[in-house]
């Protein structure tokens, strides 16, 4: 709040996992909520993330629909989520006020920190290129969305 009385522009990195009357609380004071999808599939979302995606669904929509600016992150992991393209491209063409869907490759650089902390390492092996994105931009761009290569563009 002491921000948005300064003048003073604030935006919010969540993946939406949160109770909603949080989001009631700071929507009036937040620009832009940069807002992470990884699957709409409940499936899907439970095999990449460990939890159920329900809360996440319905936090975005109400953002949306509160009139909220909100830039959604696709983070694409081939083999994981990479199926949930045209899903995705569905549920978010319904949504008032999403600014910019950018596709992010996924990366592990989260592998050193597993074996700093001597954990096992669970995180997908895979390598994505900025050409592997050029797909699922093109797919989102089908459903009339403003979206953008996240290796590429910004």
């Amino acid at each position: 709040k002491a921000l948005c009385e300064e003048k003073i522009s604030v935006d919010v990195d969540t993946c939406g996992a949160v109770k909603q009357d949080t989001f009631r609380k700071i929507a009036p004071y937040t620009d832009t909520f940069l807002y992470d999808i990884k699957a709409i599939d409940p499936q899907v979302h439970k095999r990449c993330t460990g939890r159920d995606n329900g809360q996440i669904l319905e936090n975005l929509r109400y953002l949306c629909e509160s009139g909220s600016r909100v830039e959604i992150r696709y983070p694409y992991v081939p083999g994981w989520n990479d199926g949930e393209c045209e899903a995705i491209g569905q549920f978010l063409s319904a949504l008032p006020g999403i600014t910019k869907v950018k596709v992010l490759g996924y990366h592990n650089f989260a592998d050193g920190k597993y074996a700093a902390l001597g954990l096992p390492n669970t995180l997908p092996d895979v390598k994505v290129l900025a050409q592997d994105l050029e797909k699922p931009v093109s797919v989102l761009r089908s459903y009339g969305l403003h979206a953008v290569n996240g290796m590429l563009d910004d």
